[in-house]
């Protein structure tokens, strides 16, 4: 769940950069350094994205944003938490389970469109996930989090703690709240 916390911080807060950008009106690129974030795969050495960053970009450019949106949502690639969003230890679960509403509230905050603003020309650059505009990377961020609330609710129903679960905003954003 911390890592689901950090990644969505750290979605949110591109997310508005890449807003204020478009309102700008000036083409923008956030380049997220592969050596900086260190993301992975399970069965990738650490490093290896980083050394191949440019043949990544090229190939991201030719996989449609669908696809990476999926590869996201089934856990069928297993990723390792990039150094930005590695889990604390020690967290209690009551302050984790605060933390998501937090969460949740941040990210429903976020400008619910943009009037004459083309959000196309602000982007952000990100090793594996390819190149994201604004409403792609919101996507992205609902897709990663529809995946860990998936693994959430099987752990927790299997535990009998179903009831616990707090929404996720994809749900509140489909107006299942």
């Amino acid at each position: 769940a911390d890592h689901l916390l950090l990644t969505e911080r750290l979605y949110r807060q591109q997310a508005l950069e890449l807003i204020e950008a478009a309102r700008s009106g000036f083409p923008t690129t956030i380049q997220m350094d592969p050596r900086e974030m260190n993301p992975s795969l399970a069965f990738v050495p650490p490093g290896v994205i980083a050394a191949f960053s440019l043949p990544l970009r090229m190939m991201n450019r030719l996989v449609p944003h669908e696809v990476r949106k999926m590869l996201i949502r089934v856990p069928f690639v297993r990723g390792v938490s990039p150094t930005l969003s590695e889990p604390r230890s020690h967290r209690a679960i009551a302050q984790i389970v605060r933390d998501m509403e937090l969460s949740l509230a941040e990210t429903l905050r976020l400008p619910k469109s943009e009037q004459g603003a083309d959000l196309t020309i602000a982007t952000v650059e990100h090793p594996l996930l390819g190149r994201n505009n604004a409403v792609q990377l919101l996507q992205l961020m609902s897709a990663h989090e529809q995946r860990h609330y998936d693994q959430m609710r099987l752990i927790l129903t299997d535990s009998g703690l179903q009831s616990s679960v707090p929404m996720s905003v994809s749900q509140v954003l489909q107006g299942k709240r």
